[in-house]
């Protein structure tokens, strides 16, 4: 049966899924950054061809994401204290969810239009300015959540009756670290992923290669993210 908790578990998996074919991705694109000004040509037409491949399953597999997003939307404002940025990063990835979807359909010619179209250049251009900005959105929101679960942390550990010391009060204490260790994971994650958005707005300021190694960091704290969860 259908229901929102279902669909969150099944986009968890697709989510696992997707981070993996990313960490190949940069790998590729790495690889192909490292040999592009050898000799091994037809090493880096291969790379180049398998991370743009990648990239494209990538896409496909962002499908559905923009319901789960504006479940999250319609949640949070439901709330009686609306937490701007994290409805602000909500919409931010629904803007890059939609663009991107709409390149994919332009790229495999469901879209015809020119070339050079001018619609589709200012589509790219805001997808990846609502890439960075999410990511800018994104970063404060796990900074102001990691703020709010220290104080709570500290309000624990300078009780005067030492309650954090009993059963109940301890599992909470631990749970407060875990929450804040996943958070942390999370800006880690994000921050190694802003240059990698920066490049793709505009390519000539960083190197490749430093997107290639940054990319691959991104997946890799993603991954361990998604099954430090599971375990949990």
């Amino acid at each position: 049966m259908f229901s929102l908790k279902n669909s969150l578990i099944f986009t968890e998996k697709v989510q696992a899924k997707e981070q993996l074919i990313r960490l190949a991705q940069y790998s590729s694109f790495l690889m192909q950054a490292i040999l592009k000004h050898t000799s091994y040509t037809q090493a880096t037409k291969k790379f180049q061809k398998l991370s743009g491949n990648l990239s494209i399953v990538r896409k496909v597999l962002r499908f559905g994401m923009p319901l789960i997003v504006l479940s999250s939307i319609s949640s949070e404002l439901r709330h009686k204290k609306v937490k701007i940025c994290k409805v602000a990063s909500n919409f931010l990835s629904l803007v890059f969810y939609l663009s991107d979807h709409l390149l994919y359909f332009y790229r495999v010619r469901l879209i015809t239009l020119e070339k050079q179209s001018k619609f589709m250049q200012v589509a790219d251009v805001v997808r990846s300015l609502a890439w960075v900005s999410f990511l800018i959105a994104k970063i404060t929101d796990y900074t102001m959540d990691i703020h709010k679960v220290q104080k709570k942390v500290q309000k624990i550990q300078n009780s005067e009756s030492n309650s954090y010391r009993n059963t109940d009060a301890n599992e909470k204490f631990n749970r407060l670290l875990e929450q804040n260790d996943f958070l942390v994971l999370g800006i880690t994650a994000r921050t190694f992923e802003l240059p990698v958005a920066l490049y793709f707005l505009d390519p000539g300021k960083i190197h490749p290669i430093l997107v290639g190694v940054l990319g691959c960091m991104s997946a890799m704290v993603q991954i361990y993210k998604i099954l430090n969860k599971r375990k949990k």
